[in-house]
């Protein structure tokens, strides 16, 4: 009898986390739906006075002479290029271009965005630590995609040390159950903590991670778990839809990406990839 119960209550808590992952993703999915009706509909009315804008500045910009007004000049560029970014991530949120897949050397695609982003000011006193396993088996995504993402998560870390901190970027193979996303971690915290219970019935997968681990400020249990939230920042003057993009892009080819953190002791984003199957 207390065999049989047991059994019962760990069926129920697989049944149950598998009901909180589909209403995460019900509810993710009328969040996308209703974004991208709203982008439609506004991104172009938006974008096109915005150019007009910004070409009137750089006009002024070159006539003024005045220190003080170009200073300010300056900055409302600043804005309207922010202004615009975010519009464009709108539109990519409402019209997705149709990206082939194909097979991904994750290692190579780590070294070629860190090799991108030196030239940035934000990684001009940021040291980057490679710890990568040597052979990793290919994932199936768009290496564009791919790299976007990585692009995001570094430029995150790097604003989360001030710029002079220090990202160490690990790249793993493991086999993680595939549980539903309400189902949460796939192991042991870096942070501490007992590992999360795995559904009954899940299957192990091999899956490739990559970790961003930064020395930054870290976040807020709070805030922690909106991270993903679309127009959520942390971030002074952030448009709060890079991770969630993000969170988008790889989930679209059948991953996902994990935070953990705690204030003053940095964070760890982690992408999670399925291996291409035989």
């Amino acid at each position: 009898m207390a065999t049989r119960l047991a059994e019962e209550i760990r069926r129920l808590e697989g049944v149950n986390s598998e009901l909180i992952g589909a209403r995460e993703e019900l509810l993710r999915a009328e969040t996308l739906a209703a974004m991208g009706r709203l982008a439609a509909g506004v991104a172009h009315e938006i974008g096109n006075p915005l150019g007009a804008i910004s070409g009137y500045v750089g006009l002024l910009k070159k006539d003024i002479k005045d220190e003080h007004c170009k200073e300010m000049l300056v900055r409302a560029e600043k804005e309207i290029h922010r202004i615009d970014r975010v519009v464009k991530e709108f539109l990519e949120l409402a019209r997705p271009s149709a990206r082939p897949a194909s097979e991904v050397d994750v290692n190579a695609s780590v070294g070629e965005t860190v090799a991108l982003l030196k030239a940035h000011k934000d990684f001009e006193r940021t040291r980057v630590e490679f710890a990568l396993k040597e052979v990793l088996p290919p994932v199936i995504i768009n290496e564009e995609k791919l790299r976007q993402v990585f692009i995001n998560l570094l430029l995150n870390a790097a604003w989360a040390t001030g710029g002079q901190g220090v990202i160490t970027i690990t790249t793993a193979l493991e086999a993680v159950p595939s549980v539903p996303e309400g189902g949460r971690r796939r192991s042991d915290s870096v942070f501490g903590g007992a590992p999360a219970s795995t559904p009954c019935g899940a299957i192990s997968r091999d899956t490739v991670i990559v970790s961003f681990k930064d020395t930054g400020r870290g976040i807020g249990k709070d805030d922690l778990e909106r991270v993903f939230e679309p127009f959520f920042s942390t971030r002074e003057g952030g448009g709060g839809l890079g991770l969630f993009v993000s969170q988008g892009i790889i989930k679209s080819y059948g991953g996902r990406i994990e935070a953990e953190s705690k204030e003053e002791s940095g964070s760890v984003f982690t992408v999670i990839l399925p291996v291409k199957e035989s």
